[in-house]
């Protein structure tokens, strides 16, 4: 093991000792987990925290930090850092499938998780095993986020039962689990197997940095085989085997980058994006939103037509009269918007309504034209 890991890993160390004081064991049989539970919540989501080789839960736990977000966010969750066998994890069998399934129905028995809302985190080979449960169990994982890991013989005996959304991040400067090969030959395999259309690229990302090197490309909505899905993929600049985290230096020996604050929050992106995501789309985000009056999609009439907005991209919409006429219509086919207008015709005094999808969720409105 080389200087740099073991400074790396004595750093990760020294950050995971900082939520000692909130952390609780599980044990399912030989096995354990770090569990965090806020207080306050209430039917709350669950977000597995897997580590990379090498290194355990407790590291893990400091390394991604999602108590900051399991306390502060409106919505509360739980969060597990389970530990792999040999400080690993098995892609070849259902061990640490059939593992992750036992902490899953102990967290819904102690908590009352929202089963429709199991997301997995990963770093490294915690980010290649939330790809494998993807692929085995992915009607129990509503959503995934792996950062700098992926299957490196790719993934067969996939369950197509259906094909779970994917935030994916990973530093272009990595060469331990290469950023090329992921880009070149994984992701590409993904996309087909998904069915996902051209991309659409936010550059910078975040768009509120414009001297960040980093972007994001999302294909979406992918459809085969009338399973629906989307692949969200962040590139991080310059940011070798890491996790991204504000206020964390870059390890890259690159002069360019050495020693400078990453451009992108990976825990913020990771649960941002979750929190969004369900088995079941009618639940989740969505359901608080309504529940608080805010419409996912808000309408309301502009000369001549319908301006829509919302804080995820709107994938469709379609605007008719109280007896079901269309008006307007829109699909997104990759060109991923949060605000538009509709110029719909034949539009005149009274009520109408507006169903629309964005990643948030489906909404129905009605605006009124005087």
């Amino acid at each position: 093991m080389s200087r740099t890991t073991n400074l790396f890993l004595s750093l990760l160390i020294a950050a995971a000792a900082t939520f000692s004081a909130t952390r609780t064991d599980l044990k399912i049989g030989t096995r354990t987990a770090i569990v965090y539970t806020p207080t306050g919540y209430k039917n709350p989501p669950l977000v597995l925290s897997l580590h990379g080789m090498g290194f355990g839960a407790g590291v893990m736990q400091g390394m991604i930090k999602f108590e900051n977000y399991a306390d502060s966010s409106k919505e509360k969750f739980v969060t597990v850092y389970p530990q792999g066998e040999n400080n690993g994890w098995d892609l070849a069998s259902m061990k640490d499938v059939n593992f992750v399934l036992a902490i899953i129905d102990s967290m819904y028995n102690r908590y009352k998780i929202d089963r429709n809302r199991v997301y997995v985190s990963g770093f490294s080979m915690g980010g290649m095993m939330s790809w494998y449960l993807s692929c085995k169990i992915p009607d129990k994982i509503a959503a995934i986020v792996p950062d700098d890991g992926f299957p490196l013989s790719g993934m067969s005996g996939c369950s197509e039962t259906r094909h779970v959304p994917v935030l994916h991040m990973h530093g272009n400067a990595d060469d331990f689990v290469k950023y090329t090969d992921f880009v070149k030959t994984f992701l590409p395999a993904q996309l087909t197997r998904y069915g996902c259309p051209t991309k659409v690229t936010t550059d910078p990302y975040p768009v509120n940095k414009p001297s960040s090197g980093s972007y994001k490309d999302y294909y979406g909505p992918c459809v085969k085989n009338g399973l629906k899905s989307e692949i969200t993929f962040i590139t991080v600049d310059g940011m070798i085997h890491d996790w991204p985290t504000l206020g964390k230096a870059n390890t890259n020996s690159d002069t360019k980058y050495k020693g400078k604050m990453f451009d992108i929050d990976g825990t913020y992106e990771a649960w941002n994006w979750l929190k969004t995501q369900s088995l079941v789309p009618t639940i989740g985000i969505a359901q608080a939103d309504r529940k608080a009056n805010r419409p996912i999609v808000s309408a309301r009439y502009v000369q001549g037509g319908i301006h829509l907005e919302s804080s995820q991209d709107i994938r469709s919409a379609k605007v008719t009269d109280l007896q079901g006429r269309s008006l307007a219509t829109w699909e997104s086919n990759g060109d991923a918007r949060i605000a538009l207008d509709l110029q719909a015709t034949g539009i005149g005094h009274g009520v109408f309504l507006v169903d629309a999808d964005s990643r948030e969720g489906h909404s129905v409105s009605r605006v009124v034209v005087p």
